[in-house]
């Protein structure tokens, strides 16, 4: 679904498309095929951008009528030459304000939130945890699992992650070690933004072990709430733009992690490891980051005589999932 920044006035408005529309096939000028997203009209009325949430990638042969790019530097590869603008940003720079940093206990030492596919490495995660408790290191645990469509027939995922955790922790166990599965009927629009930020806000350190990631927005998010990341260090994408020795620690062999999320953990328990949050929101809370969007549009509407300004946009509340298409509440315009 197209984001609206701005309606068409007496200057012209602002359209994102996201990179899967891209991806889709779905460019096309043909009627037949299906709406045409580069319609003359819209071409004409409207500045054009690209949002990418997806793994890096070049911007050399995007269509000529693409006005801007939004993409982490992570993810960009080449750039768009003037007077195309590129944005380095992406639906992780506009978060609201349930992700920021509250003094409360910390009920977890560690928090990991992960749709149960193989790119996330569960089977690796939960193996870890195996192992810190057969150490008698009893970290106290949180894993957040967004269910897939059809898990159990879905060959993308790990249907035996409900067994594994039932045979392979105790009652005693699985006290410390809390697993939320979400219901494929609602996949990740079973839980509330706020009880997610409550998550991280409780958490010590936040773990996600992909080796490929696009924005890898929830590495973002817990940044923003003030929790140091454990991650592997070879992931690529837009995942560790912001991540240094101070606020994270990075393994680069899957076999290590149990150790990791120990030293994590302590380190973050001693004040060893912590996240500069006023920086960290400086880049990606929405109220800071809209400004900034702004210079760079400015740059396409300075071709054409005119500006634009922050209070003509529109739909700005919850960007990070408006921008990604991950916001279903999207009214119609004329």
């Amino acid at each position: 679904m197209a984001h609206i920044f701005k309606k068409k006035t007496n200057t012209k408005g602002i359209l994102v498309y996201t990179h899967k529309e891209l991806e889709h096939g779905r460019w096309h000028d043909d009627i037949s095929q299906g709406i045409p997203l580069l319609h003359q009209d819209i071409v004409d009325n409207y500045y054009i951008g690209i949002h990418h949430g997806s793994v890096p990638r070049s911007f050399h042969n995007v269509d000529s009528r693409i006005s801007f790019a939004m993409a982490s530097p992570g993810q960009t590869a080449t750039e768009m030459s003037p007077p195309r603008v590129q944005i380095p940003m992406n639906s992780r720079n506009f978060l609201p304000d349930f992700f920021k940093p509250t003094a409360g206990e910390k009920m977890w030492d560690v928090l990991n939130i992960s749709r149960n596919i193989p790119l996330k490495r569960l089977d690796v995660f939960m193996r870890a945890v195996r192992e810190l408790y057969d150490q008698k290191k009893f970290l106290k645990v949180l894993l957040v699992v967004p269910s897939e469509y059809d898990e159990l027939n879905n060959p993308s995922s790990w249907p035996q992650i409900m067994n594994y955790y039932e045979n392979n922790f105790s009652a005693k166990e699985r006290d410390l070690f809390t697993f939320i599965k979400l219901s494929p009927e609602y996949s990740g629009q079973g839980i509330s933004l706020s009880t997610i930020a409550h998550f991280y806000k409780s958490s010590r350190v936040f773990t996600l072990l992909s080796a490929i990631e696009g924005e890898s927005r929830v590495i973002h998010e817990a940044l923003a709430c003030g929790l140091p990341i454990v991650c592997f260090s070879g992931l690529s994408g837009g995942g560790r733009d912001y991540l240094n020795d101070l606020n994270s620690v990075q393994f680069d062999d899957y076999e290590d992690l149990a150790s990791t999320l120990e030293t994590a953990v302590n380190n973050t328990s001693q004040g060893l490891l912590t996240v500069n949050t006023d920086d960290i929101r400086q880049n990606m809370c929405c109220e800071k980051t809209l400004p900034t969007f702004i210079t760079y549009i400015n740059r396409l509407y300075a071709l054409d005589g005119s500006s634009v300004s922050q209070q003509e946009l529109i739909n700005t509340d919850y960007l990070h999932l408006r921008l990604p298409s991950h916001f279903l509440d999207v009214p119609w315009y004329d």
